[in-house]
């Protein structure tokens, strides 16, 4: 219960934090499409939502392959991949490990200062971080797929995306979701020809994990062309509902093993 009380106390403040700033945005005029806030809301939500269902899918296959554990006690939920690592670096900077990224221990000493500041939920605050740089990047990147096909696109998309093998990973306490989640914010500031927040936002990405790499997907696409082809997608036969809809059943079940490997060890 101690768990449970700590965990969700910290996640209400910095909930709370983050829907002041929303409410200023907006109020100050610096944010004038109420609309489009109140939907990058419901798409920040059904992202939440999916982590969360994350969550409990991998306390209940550690419930099934390790016995009966606590699902509020991160070290014990979550003990594969390198998180053990991670964990003990959040709670003591010495112990350096995993989260070090590209050389840099960024994420590893923004968890430990809020950390410490919040009830020492060093875990808790990990997977809040990762949850809020995941919501943030699900918004960019639904923002600029209706922009891109000038459409409003359904934000069933998302559920596509975080089908994906390993996509449970981005909701965890490692750094992954934080670094993934800024490069695809800094993906549209590039969009955006925002180059000098992009530059920044990518540093940072690629700061904080190797997979922050993903950042140059971007430019990559831009200067070779691929837009062209991105632009015909809707006309191709895997834009197909059935077609589509196979697919993602059987990423599905991809994804279903893949989980039982990493978290079975």
């Amino acid at each position: 219960m101690g768990n449970f009380i700590g965990h969700a106390g910290g996640f209400i403040i910095l909930a709370a934090v983050i829907a002041l700033f929303c409410a200023f945005l907006l109020e100050s005029g610096v944010v004038k499409d109420r609309q489009r806030l109140i939907f990058n809301g419901k798409i920040a939500a059904m992202t939440a939502i999916i982590g969360i269902v994350y969550y409990f899918i991998i306390g209940y296959m550690v419930n099934i392959l390790r016995g009966q554990t606590n699902i509020f006690d991160f070290n014990s939920i979550f003990s594969f991949k390198e998180i053990p690592s991670m964990l003990s670096a959040y709670e003591d900077m010495s112990a350096g490990g995993g989260t070090k990224g590209v050389f840099l221990p960024v994420f590893a000493g923004i968890v430990h200062g809020l950390g410490g500041l919040i009830f020492k939920q060093y875990g808790a605050i990990a997977v809040w971080l990762n949850f809020a740089a995941v919501c943030g990047g699900a918004c960019c990147l639904h923002t600029m797929a209706c922009d891109f096909f000038k459409k409003e696109l359904s934000p069933v998309m998302l559920l596509y995306i975080f089908a994906l093998p390993y996509a449970f990973l981005l909701f965890t306490p490692g750094c992954w979701g934080a670094a993934i989640g800024l490069a695809a914010i800094a993906s549209y500031a590039f969009y955006k020809r925002k180059y000098i927040l992009y530059g920044i936002l990518a540093v940072l990405a690629v700061c904080i994990n190797i997979y922050g790499m993903f950042v140059l997907i971007a430019p990559a696409v831009k200067f070779s062309g691929c837009s062209v082809y991105i632009k015909d997608f809707p006309k191709s036969a895997i834009a197909n509902p059935y077609i589509r809809n196979g697919l993602l059943y059987a990423v599905f079940i991809l994804s279903s093993v893949i989980m039982l490997r990493v978290i079975g060890g």
